[in-house]
């Protein structure tokens, strides 16, 4: 029994001088599955890096509009000046006052005469006027010298002066046709021409006179058919037509309607005839 309690106290003391000693008794260890070895280091899952955040390409700036200058609006054509409309009421015309507006105005349209404004002409437009009305009405005005048709400036001025109260300089001009007219020698010279035609009238449809006098006339410029007047002339009943009488007459197909106007015209009084001269002369559109 001795032995057995000394083995008993000596059991103890051994382990607790072991452990003074610094022995430390290793025990095995049991590894469970799924758990890392002691021993071994531990290995650490890496930490998936970060997704990188998409890069946005930026957008393309957009490309300008390009600013386009405005082509300016074409300037406006000029406006006629309309011939005035004088203040006063349409005059009623006898038979002998129509005549008389029929065939002043008649003296233009019979040789194409083209607008006017005393204001504003072409001295080479009264030339041909004065030259013209004397080939057609006063025929010992003209002289034939070398090929040449000619008139003296004193007679022209005479008829100028009549039908527009103005005259003419001692200088050769063009006509609104683009003829040529020389002066020299106190007369005006073109080439000598024939074959023309002057079958046009005038029949003023109506008569507005103003305060001061003036007088606007509106008129039709009528053909006469070209077979008539080389048969017949311009007979003088033509002048004497009313408005509505020359409707009648174009009905028949005997004359023509060619185109209206309006006319500007001041009293002009030769011994007891009552006539005008001419101010502005103008054409519908």
């Amino acid at each position: 029994m001795r032995g057995t309690k000394a083995a008993a106290v000596l059991l103890p003391v051994l382990c607790l001088a072991l452990l003074l000693a610094g022995c430390a008794l290793k025990l095995p260890h049991v590894q469970h599955r799924g758990e890392q070895p002691a021993d071994s280091p531990a290995v650490s899952t890496p930490t998936p890096a970060p997704t990188p955040a998409p890069v946005s390409t930026p957008a393309p700036a957009p490309t300008p509009v390009p600013i386009s200058t405005p082509t300016p609006a074409p300037a406006p054509a000029p406006t006629p000046t309309p011939v005035p409309t004088p203040a006063g009421e349409s005059v009623p015309l006898t038979a002998v006052q129509q005549y008389e507006a029929n065939i002043f105005l008649s003296n233009f349209s019979e040789q194409g005469f083209f607008a006017f404004d005393a204001a504003n002409y072409n001295e080479g437009q009264l030339v041909r006027f004065a030259r013209i009305y004397s080939k057609i009405n006063r025929r010992d005005n003209i002289e034939y010298i070398d090929g040449y048709e000619t008139i003296t400036r004193e007679r022209v001025n005479e008829i100028v002066d009549r039908f527009f109260g103005l005259s003419t300089s001692s200088a050769s001009v063009t006509d609104n046709w683009g003829q040529e007219i020389r002066y020299e020698d106190g007369r005006y010279w073109v080439p000598a021409a024939d074959g023309e035609s002057y079958n046009y009238f005038t029949v003023v449809t109506a008569l507005r006179r103003s305060p001061d006098g003036l007088c606007e006339m509106d008129f039709t410029v009528y053909e006469l058919d070209l077979f008539a007047y080389w048969d017949e002339g311009m007979d003088e009943s033509l002048y004497w037509l009313t408005p509505a009488a020359a409707e009648e007459m174009a009905a028949t197909g005997r004359i023509t309607a060619c185109c209206t106007g309006t006319a500007l015209t001041r009293p002009w009084q030769i011994g007891s005839r009552e006539t005008y001269q001419l101010i502005r002369y103008a054409f519908d559109e």
